[in-house]
């Protein structure tokens, strides 16, 4: 449901901050950025694995800081979450999310911002995805995490 919110008042909310108006749209897509945030970090760690999304970012900041420097939190959360979709056995969902993001003129893939995805750091990003506190270290996720892992790039 707050996927649909996002499709229908996204466009508009971004226009009425762009003229410096607090509309409704606005309203609702700062709710649920809040809420919608705090409930996935929240119930995603319970379950054995970590919000992949924003351990992306993490990690992102950390090894390619510079590429990174000029992107947003959530553009490059929204390019995690591709690879939290294909993670999760859901790779079917990436393309019309791509979609999504492309009609928000956002970053699809870590080339976007700038990346290598041949750079020996994305050994090192895998590594600590897989490794992360809340990613159980299984041989099971850890051949997900590698399939998942093409999710960040070119589509």
């Amino acid at each position: 449901m707050a996927y649909h919110v996002y499709e229908k008042e996204a466009h508009q909310a971004c226009r009425d901050i762009a003229e410096g108006k607090l509309t409704k749209a606005v309203e609702d897509i700062a709710y649920l950025n809040v809420a919608v945030a705090g409930i996935v970090s929240g119930v995603s760690k319970g379950f054995g694995q970590t919000a992949l999304g924003h351990e992306t970012y993490e990690l992102v900041r950390t090894y390619f800081t510079q590429e990174a420097k000029p992107y947003l939190h959530g553009e490059i959360v929204a390019i995690g979450d591709c690879l939290q979709m294909a993670f999760n056995g859901h790779p079917e969902q990436v393309t019309p999310f791509r979609d999504f993001m492309r009609s928000m003129d956002m970053p699809l893939t870590l080339e976007d911002i700038g990346i290598d995805p041949n750079s020996p750091k994305m050994e090192n990003l895998f590594q600590d995805l897989f490794h992360s506190p809340f990613m159980e270290p299984t041989a099971e996720n850890e051949g997900r995490l590698r399939e998942a892992m093409c999710y960040l790039s070119a589509d």
